[in-house]
């Protein structure tokens, strides 16, 4: 069996909407065959939480395979830290939550600062966008004014 191989399993699962099987084909790679996913992997399982409309606990379940990715990355297990579009799944989770519990937005804000804080990523405007999203569906609007502002700021752009 190849990493790649896995990889295909693993995406097929996700397009099925079994993120739980797409999972467990995901952490079989490591133990039983010494196989290492890339961030391609994990990101399709990242992505298929995020658009499981089913479970309230899609966001909780994302943040905590990225944890796991980093926790891997950080350990010398993976060789490739989570990216940002790892980062920006799992904002876009929490973004999604905001509807209907207010203290997504903060999840959200508080997950963009880990990934400012790495020093193996950056966020990009997709990333303070769908944070910015957030705190607007959580009724944050003086929060997400100021993280707006904070983005122009930090890019150099001139407010218009």
């Amino acid at each position: 069996a190849s990493a790649c191989l896995y990889s295909c399993v693993v995406s097929a699962w996700v397009k099925t909407a079994n993120q739980h099987k797409a999972q467990e084909w995901l952490h079989n790679m490591l133990p039983q065959h010494n196989l290492v996913p890339d961030t391609a992997t994990w990101n399709a399982l990242l992505l298929g939480w995020t658009q499981n409309q089913k479970d309230p606990q899609a966001a909780e379940r994302a943040e905590s395979i990225l944890n796991k990715m980093r926790q891997l990355y950080d350990s010398g297990a993976v060789k490739e830290p989570p990216d940002v579009f790892s980062y920006s799944i799992v904002l876009d989770a929490w973004a999604k939550k905001a509807w209907t519990d207010p203290k997504a937005a903060q999840r959200a804000q508080s997950l963009l600062e880990q990934m400012k804080d790495s020093g193996d990523v950056q966020p990009n405007t997709v990333s303070y966008n769908t944070v910015i999203t957030a705190h607007s569906r959580a009724g944050n609007h003086q929060q997400a004014e100021a993280l707006r502002q904070k983005m122009m700021e930090e890019r150099g752009l001139i407010q218009i």
